[in-house]
């Protein structure tokens, strides 16, 4: 890939870029591959398509579907307007979330609550937190709640089964959600940042998550909201507070400085400055 021009995106070994610089310096990229063990993904503007595909002929490749198309179990669809243009990329798991499995918890079990996990049990979760992981592709709703039950991993009990069976049973009921990639006039980055109540003084962590998205340009702050409803969700995390912090207002504080530096990072990947913004108060774009 290297060879035919690739250019290797942060972050994602798996990735390259295909593109070209333009008159004012900036990088335009015009095509994408990605693959995981002998699949591939890979897009590119109408007029550089046969391109990208003479660089794939290298490779031996079997059947090729185009605009519907399962991968990796994330399930792709095309939506084109009422004149035959692409509107939308919208991905879902709506199928292999269903066919995961709760873990089985009998009646009397479930009055144990604050009992250790039995080896069953403990191969059982894992199996089943491998699957809600790997659903988190598209679900990004999940992903909080899903980082927190990794952690009990190393000390689980029968509270775990219980939740972690709970979140199943929501994420089927709304198997349908995933994210949906609209095309658009202009680019600009968001980063939204939150970190919550510091809760456990003696524990010290809190939680905080990163959403960053690519939208058309906003006019003011108060327009992120629409970013977050209409923008292109990219890049995303949600996790303990990486930070020890002792208030409230120091979690939020280190939240936003971690929104500042995960937008500068992505503005570095794609060649160009965010927003043109570099100077601006960190606490002022993160929310």
């Amino acid at each position: 890939m290297l060879d035919a021009g690739g250019k290797d995106l942060p972050g994602d070994r798996c990735t390259w870029l295909f593109g070209r610089k333009k008159a004012d310096g900036t990088y335009e990229v015009w095509g994408w591959v990605t693959y995981h063990v002998d699949d591939f993904k890979y897009s590119a503007s109408e007029k550089d398509f046969d391109a990208l595909e003479k660089i794939l002929l290298k490779y031996e490749m079997g059947e090729a579907e185009l605009d519907n198309f399962v991968f990796c179990g994330v399930e792709n669809a095309t939506i084109f307007d009422t004149k035959g243009n692409v509107e939308m990329i919208e991905e879902t798991q709506k199928e292999y979330i269903e066919q995961l499995e709760e873990i089985e918890v009998s009646t009397a079990r479930r009055t144990e609550k604050d009992q250790p996990a039995t080896k069953e049990e403990l191969s059982s979760y894992r199996g089943l937190l491998g699957g809600i992981l790997w659903a988190c592709t598209v679900r990004t709703d999940a992903s909080l709640e899903t980082s927190l039950l990794s952690s009990a991993v190393a000390a689980l009990k029968v509270a775990h089964l219980l939740q972690i069976n709970e979140l199943l049973a929501r994420m089927k009921q709304t198997s349908e959600v995933g994210l949906r990639y609209r095309k658009l006039k202009t680019e600009t980055h968001v980063v939204i940042g939150e970190g919550d109540a510091n809760q456990d003084l003696k524990a010290l962590k809190t939680h905080q998550g990163v959403s960053v998205l690519v939208c058309d340009a906003l006019g003011d702050l108060e327009a992120y909201e629409k970013a977050w409803l209409f923008g292109n969700l990219v890049a995303w995390a949600a996790r303990k507070s990486p930070r020890a912090t002792t208030s409230t207002y120091s979690g939020e504080t280190h939240a936003a400085g971690s929104s500042a530096d995960v937008r500068r990072s992505t503005a570095r990947s794609r060649g160009a400055d965010a927003a043109g913004r570099e100077d601006r108060n960190p606490i002022e774009e993160s929310r």
